[in-house]
């Protein structure tokens, strides 16, 4: 199995991940295939994820002057961590993440962020 060796996998559940500009919790795993993994992510980066926006009193004004507090809920969001042992195995990777944040569809999970980096 690729996440024993990897660190991949259910004991993921807590770790702090950054991806480019972005920090996410893992939440939880969802599922795994041949070099994939997939996991439910909170987002940290987004300040609404901390509840301090809706505790700060930012809210939309009412006719007669009483506000209105909005609700925020947490950005969550699905990760997927491939393992990539070849060259070949990077290019099917690029050109899936390429594919992906071309499409636009509701029942397809949007795209919103790719990286890659080597295993320490």
């Amino acid at each position: 199995m690729p996440g024993a060796e990897s660190g991949l996998g259910p004991q993921l559940a807590g770790e702090k991940i950054t991806v480019n500009s972005r920090t996410v919790s893992v939440v939880k795993q969802l599922g795994e295939g041949g070099f994939s993994f997939v996991y439910l992510v909170k987002d940290l980066s987004d300040p609404s994820a901390a509840g301090s926006a809706a505790s700060e009193g930012s809210g939309t004004s009412r006719p007669g002057g009483a506000q209105q507090q909005q609700s925020h809920q947490p950005s969550f969001m699905v990760l997927k961590i491939t393992s990539i042992h070849s060259r070949q195995q990077r290019d099917v990777a690029e050109k899936e993440a390429k594919l992906l944040s071309r499409l636009s569809h509701p029942s397809i999970v949007r795209m919103i962020d790719a990286c890659y980096r080597t295993a320490p």
